[in-house]
């Protein structure tokens, strides 16, 4: 794949799921936060709010566990999976003093030009990567892990069931052994 290939292709998955975001916040009565050119085309909806001038510091006051309760049932697939110590402990950085500030700047430069220059460079790599993702990840769905190992030379992806954008919480043993068996292949 050429370097223009590979540009017009992430275009068109960030056209998709920002059209896809863009729809779940309407259908959920919401409008859209618009985003600097140089934003997270694709943040799920529920991190677009962040945009918002205000929105960290505030955020930042209010944040806790039930922030955390729905942040992480939006990335698991299973929520019975979503347990009280592992609210608490991702909640933990939320209390820290500018957390929210850096969390929003994440979202906001994600996908900038620097990290699309980053992207192209991944063509280069010629050690072998094993891509695990989530066959039900909602915030970055699998063609991102497809296109990720397309475009990574001796890149496999593997994806796992019943796991969202978290697999190694959601299903820690499949993860662990595709870890392992990677592992093992290189020795």
């Amino acid at each position: 794949m050429t370097a223009a290939e590979l540009r017009a292709r992430l275009a068109t998955l960030c056209a998709e799921a920002l059209t896809d975001a863009l729809e779940s916040l309407a259908a959920n009565g919401l409008t859209p936060v618009p985003q600097p050119a140089d934003g997270a085309c694709y943040a799920p909806p529920r991190t677009q709010i962040w945009a918002l001038p205000g929105a960290a510091h505030i955020g930042g006051a209010i944040a806790g566990k039930w922030l955390m309760r729905m942040a992480l049932q939006d990335v698991f697939y299973d929520n019975d999976k979503v347990t009280d110590d592992m609210i608490a402990e991702y909640a933990q950085p939320l209390r820290k003093p500018g957390y929210m500030r850096v969390l929003a700047g994440l979202s906001r430069h994600f996908f900038s030009e620097t990290h699309a220059a980053m992207q192209l460079k991944y063509m280069d790599l010629d050690t072998p990567l094993e891509v695990v993702w989530g066959q039900q990840d909602t915030w970055l769905p699998p063609e991102f892990g497809r296109q990720l190992a397309d475009t990574v030379p001796n890149a496999r992806l593997e994806l796992v069931e019943e796991a969202g954008h978290s697999p190694h919480q959601e299903q820690p043993e499949v993860f662990n052994k595709r870890l392992a068996e990677f592992l093992k292949e290189g020795a």
